[in-house]
């Protein structure tokens, strides 16, 4: 069964900090970006999230949105196997994009996992469910002053 999408969305977002990012170079206040919301013929509807972080990365939140305004009209000429490996190809000209990348990939496998009726950990399951019973994360920690730490 082919999915087809019929619309692709984007939705400017601005999310405010409690408290400042301060690293050598950057004091940040709050976190540019853009949802993408993909939708099937079916009504089905995946979204993915482009946010970069000012001095960490390759692209800024308008260049991230300038990516994903540029992706859109490829996915919506476009129809998709429900198959986690279907979206590889129409992602790789947007490296110099990565959060866009991200993004928009993960907009459609979520999409196609939904149009699966499976969750996104299913869709794209290699291990049984049960079998993990930790997810490796990470944290960033920031502050000017050691006991803000």
């Amino acid at each position: 069964m082919a999915l087809k999408i019929v619309s692709v969305d984007l939705f400017p977002i601005c999310l405010p900090f409690r408290a400042a990012m301060v690293n050598a170079k950057h004091v940040v206040n709050e976190r540019e970006g853009t949802l993408i919301r993909l939708t099937s013929e079916d009504g089905v509807v995946g979204w993915g999230e482009a946010t970069p972080f000012p001095g960490f990365g390759l692209e800024s939140a308008t260049e991230a949105r300038e990516a994903l305004a540029n992706v859109s009209s490829k996915l919506l000429k476009s129809e998709f196997e429900l198959d986690a490996s279907a979206s590889g190809h129409l992602f790789r000209e947007m490296a110099h994009a990565p959060t866009a990348q991200s993004a928009s990939e993960f907009a459609l496998l979520s999409l196609l996992a939904a149009a699966s009726d499976q969750t996104l950990r299913e869709f794209l399951a290699e291990t049984p469910p049960g079998e993990i019973d930790s997810i490796p994360c990470n944290a960033l920690v920031s502050g000017v002053e050691l006991a803000d730490l």
